[in-house]
């Protein structure tokens, strides 16, 4: 083989091992590129795991925290949230659930959780948290219903509402309940508002129709032991009738009929008529959707402390009550994680 021969083999195998060379690179290039896409997908798919834990932990501490607290809050209005739940989950996360008190009866329960590396997410939801003193300050007459037929013979007393009764402590310390009844109310009035109270359904406060009733601690008729113990939330469906004495909070979705010689301490509702019989007693606030009538010999004697008395013997009422709806804040990871 020639000289020039073999410069051109030599030639052509120069060009081809560039050629090489080139492609090398551009499949290294693929590869580093490659490699920073799965590694940036796994990096997502981390954050996106760890967002979804915390997530899952401050909901479910809501959650958890709505179907346990019982009782009165302690949060002021306006001020800092007060810690109600917390607890620990997955590899070293921890949650917590704050109540932040927006009015006496309207709060925001904050679900808080972050992860062990760091992800935190928090999530809002609104509530209602029945104060009974608001409740009880509601009402703006010792008797009220869409219709009050009072007999010449009955009475409607208003001159103690803040005094002590058998087995009452007097209330008028309670600052509420003195700036509500400091002036004496009227013997009878009309129903509160749309917002208060709806004529198809007994309520009290959010509390409504099947909702108050699931929450019950005992229904008509009561039986005849210990008639001197407040009873909580006692309710009835349909016409009813008291026979006996009760204490507590009386709600009858229907008509409620006080037999003579019978007597109640508490709160009364009804969605329909109230019938106050001969010699019945009532000592508390009464509240009917339709008439409420007094025969002669009836009386009720108007008590905001045994109304008051009575709500706080019901403590399946007092406790936090979702409100439709929720709103969360967007998550975000701390430096550093």
């Amino acid at each position: 083989m020639g000289p020039q021969v073999m410069r051109d083999v030599r030639g052509r195998e120069g060009f081809a091992l560039g050629i090489v060379v080139l492609a090398l690179l551009v499949l290294a290039g693929i590869a580093s590129a490659a490699v920073a896409a799965a590694t940036g997908q796994l990096r997502a798919a981390a954050a996106s795991g760890q967002l979804l834990a915390a997530r899952t932990a401050a909901r479910a501490g809501l959650e958890a925290t709505f179907a346990a607290t019982t009782g009165a809050t302690t949060a002021p209005v306006g001020t800092a949230g007060v810690d109600l739940a917390s607890g620990v989950f997955g590899d070293g996360g921890t949650w917590r659930v704050l109540d932040l008190r927006i009015t006496a009866e309207h709060h925001l329960l904050v679900g808080e959780a972050t992860t062990g590396a760091g992800t935190s997410f928090r999530e809002l939801r609104p509530a209602w948290w029945m104060d009974t003193e608001t409740r009880v300050a509601g009402h703006r007459a010792v008797v009220e219903g869409t219709a009050t037929e009072v007999a010449a013979a009955a009475q409607v007393l208003t001159d103690r509402l803040l005094g002590a009764r058998q087995g009452v402590e007097a209330c008028g310390q309670r600052t509420v309940l003195a700036a509500a009844f400091g002036t004496v109310p009227p013997a009878t009035g009309p129903l509160p508002g749309p917002s208060e109270w709806e004529a198809s359904e007994v309520g009290i406060g959010l509390l409504r129709g099947a909702m108050l009733r699931r929450a019950a601690d005992s229904r008509l008729p009561l039986g005849a032991e210990c008639p001197e113990c407040w009873k909580g939330l006692v309710t009835g469906v349909g016409s009813v009738d008291v026979t006996g004495s009760g204490r507590g909070v009386l709600a009858v979705q229907g008509s409620v009929a006080f037999a003579p010689g019978s007597s109640w301490a508490g709160l009364v509702v009804a969605s329909g008529d109230i019938e106050v019989q001969a010699s019945a007693t009532i000592t508390g606030l009464v509240r009917g959707g339709g008439r409420v009538a007094l025969a002669d010999g009836a009386v009720v004697d108007g008590s905001a402390c045994a109304a008051l008395r009575g709500l706080e013997s019901a403590q399946s009422l007092v406790r936090p009550i979702p409100v439709s709806g929720s709103s969360w804040a967007a998550a975000f990871v701390s430096p550093g994680a």
